[in-house]
């Protein structure tokens, strides 16, 4: 009976030797890279032409954060995302729209981890970002419209962090909620036109249900 306890503590201890890489003076090291890329036909009615939508869009999200506390942690990230659109005439492939859009941010993160088992956990994570970027817009033939944006996001996150290794681990992502002031200015002849917006989502727009992956990597001291 003594050797069976012993051997279930050093299996025990081991596992959480082998997996356990929330603890105190840990840091998180990863990011997430995103890729998309979509083609749609539109169709028309008796007054508009049928039109193709192409749509390409890739961005990084690099991320440090550091275990101050057992299953905390504090981080900051830094992220680009950039994005090109086009609509055309699907009968004479003529330019209707062309769209391209960049976006830098910058933000601090709070998230917290509660163990399912050994190598699987659930996430929670709230964040706040200020985001810049620029959105260059053509319409049919005429001069390019560039727009300025500045924006402060706070958004949430809910996941699974899976450790296949002690070193390693692999999560995936939902963001439920998140709020967004932005402020956005587009040059005008007559001077400058300043927009300001206020956007909060519940995810229910499609959001919701993508999935992110990310891959970071821990060290203990």
């Amino acid at each position: 009976m003594n050797k069976l306890l012993i051997t279930v503590f050093l299996v025990f201890s081991l596992s959480e030797n082998l997996f356990a890489q929330t603890e105190q003076g840990i840091w998180m090291v990863g990011g997430q890279y995103t890729f998309n890329s979509e083609n749609t036909l539109r169709l028309g009615s008796q007054i508009t032409p049928d039109t193709k939508i192409s749509r390409n869009a890739y961005g990084i999200l690099p991320q440090v954060g550091y275990f101050f506390k057992k299953n905390w942690v504090i981080g900051v990230d830094f992220g680009y995302h950039h994005s090109r659109s086009s609509i055309t005439n699907h009968q004479t492939g003529e330019l209707v729209n062309r769209q391209n859009q960049w976006t830098g941010r910058g933000g601090v993160f709070l998230r917290r981890y509660l163990p399912i088992n050994e190598q699987v956990y659930f996430h929670l994570q709230g964040g706040l970002a200020y985001t810049f970027g620029d959105i260059k817009t053509i319409h049919l033939q005429n001069d390019a419209i560039v727009r300025n944006t500045r924006a402060l996001n706070m958004h949430t996150q809910a996941g699974i962090t899976y450790f296949p290794k002690r070193w390693i681990a692999i999560e995936g992502n939902i963001n439920p909620i998140s709020y967004s002031f932005s402020q956005s200015k587009t040059p005008q002849i007559n001077g400058e036109q300043k927009e300001l917006d206020h956007s909060f989502s519940t995810g229910l727009n499609g959001d919701f249900l993508s999935l992110g992956f990310n891959l970071f990597i821990s060290k203990p001291r």
